[in-house]
């Protein structure tokens, strides 16, 4: 279920930031990492 919020996230952001469309659920992480998301590496939890 977890992972099915992050593809729709990720879709979401894609739609929203007129990213390239991905070929697949794998792609749409590949997108949002070739525009630079997320900007900065995060080494623990909130």
């Amino acid at each position: 279920m977890l992972i099915e919020l992050c593809i729709d996230i990720a879709g979401h952001v894609i739609s929203d930031k007129d990213m390239r469309l991905p070929t697949g659920y794998a792609d749409a992480f590949k997108v949002l990492m070739e525009n630079e998301l997320p900007r900065r590496k995060r080494t623990g939890y909130l």
